[in-house]
């Protein structure tokens, strides 16, 4: 069987140097590397530097539309695509909702992390986000775990095989509801840790980083041997 070919969404950023990047964290690349499946990076095909843009615009929804050409052309590059990895951020933008929605139609594997997982709750509907103000710790930067994860009956609860887990967190901001999706783990106080659509093939969201600990945590490996075993068998 071959390998499988994963696309990884770009996300914007301001190099140190003042540059404006479309990249992606080594994290990301060798998790897939790690566990069978060839990483290429997916692009947005609007003529927009979207970091500069957002210096001067509050919202992203101030940006222009995506046009129908432009949505063929990011198609054309998903479907080249065993499956999607839709990855954290700052910012999510119209391309990020469409390359969702695509995936979920086409029924394309798909693994949303963090901004991915809130991408994926919210990519029909109105961005449902709120500041999150409780006693458990959801942002922190370091390479920690931080807090306990409630496996709910789910897809994903078959995969790791636990009850409950502790994960690393890097979010301040939660996802009002889960939107088309099943929620599928949820953090000691209620916020949404995971969510899915179980009749896909593949298509979960999670609110931690398993990319950072993909090759020591075992429910972190388990994640990625399924995501990547899902890509293969679209291939």
């Amino acid at each position: 069987m071959k390998k499988p070919l994963i696309g990884i969404v770009g996300r914007s950023r301001l190099s140190d140097s003042g540059f404006y990047l479309m990249a992606t964290p080594e994290s990301e690349r060798m998790a897939i590397i790690e566990y069978g499946g060839i990483p290429i990076l997916i692009l947005p095909t609007q003529l927009v530097e979207y970091q500069k843009c957002m210096d001067h615009h509050p919202t992203p929804g101030e940006l222009k539309r995506l046009t129908e050409e432009e949505l063929n052309d990011l198609y054309a590059q998903i479907s080249l695509c065993d499956g999607i990895l839709l990855p954290g951020g700052d910012m999510m933008f119209e391309y990020d909702r469409k390359i969702c929605e695509y995936c979920i139609k086409q029924d394309i594997p798909l693994l949303g992390i963090c901004m991915g997982m809130q991408v994926m709750c919210t990519y029909n509907q109105s961005v449902c986000l709120k500041r999150i103000d409780s006693r458990v710790q959801h942002k922190v930067f370091e390479e920690t775990y931080t807090h306990k994860v409630k496996l709910l009956p789910s897809k994903l609860k078959d995969i790791v095989r636990k009850d409950e887990i502790v994960v690393n967190s890097r979010h301040g901001y939660q996802v009002k509801n889960s939107g088309e999706c099943v929620v599928s783990a949820k953090a000691d106080d209620d916020v949404i840790e995971a969510v899915e659509i179980p009749e896909k093939k593949f298509c979960i969201g999670v609110q931690w980083h398993p990319e950072l600990d993909y090759h020591t945590n075992d429910s972190s490996k388990k994640i990625w041997e399924s995501f990547i075993d899902a890509c293969k068998k679209s291939n």
